[in-house]
């Protein structure tokens, strides 16, 4: 299976990945401090994700 990483800097309180692989995946986040976190998980479709956390985050999603 191929990851794809999505980074986001600076820091925001949502994030939106379009990965164009048309399948969900699980998601894996890490923070800038290489803490893994988590957020509110939203598939809008096969291709995008939505995370929303409580304050805003930099860091990278790893999808599987």
């Amino acid at each position: 299976h191929s990851k794809y990483v999505h980074t986001k800097y600076p820091a925001i309180a949502t994030w939106q990945i379009t990965q164009n692989k048309n399948r969900y995946h699980a998601i894996t986040i890490i923070n800038e401090l290489k803490e893994s976190i988590s957020g509110y998980e939203k598939y809008i479709d096969n291709n995008t994700i939505e995370i929303t956390f409580s304050e805003p985050v930099a860091g990278a999603a790893y999808l599987n």
